[in-house]
């Protein structure tokens, strides 16, 4: 599924948070939350300082990738989000 593009000022958000969601830790029950130390080593690493608003919106990213997936193993859902 495509959506619409990002604005350009969203983009390097976008690249930020896959890059960050492509070396995520997985638990025995499925992908673990990108952590704050996830984050600091990200920033350390490659010497790209976040601004709050950017951290806050790789949360937001991370926030809807995990609710989707916890909504896709539910039995008895779609992906249309209704019961079977």
């Amino acid at each position: 599924m495509e959506g619409a593009p990002l604005p350009p000022g969203a983009v390097h958000v976008w690249r930020t948070f896959s890059r960050l969601h492509h070396r995520r830790a997985s638990g025995g029950f499925g992908p673990s939350p990108i952590t704050w130390q996830d984050l600091d080593a990200f920033i350390r690493v490659v010497r790209q300082p976040l601004a709050p608003w950017e951290i806050e919106a790789i949360e937001a990213c991370d926030d809807a990738f995990l609710q989707a997936q916890a909504k896709a193993g539910k039995p008895g859902s779609n992906d249309e989000g209704e019961a079977s």
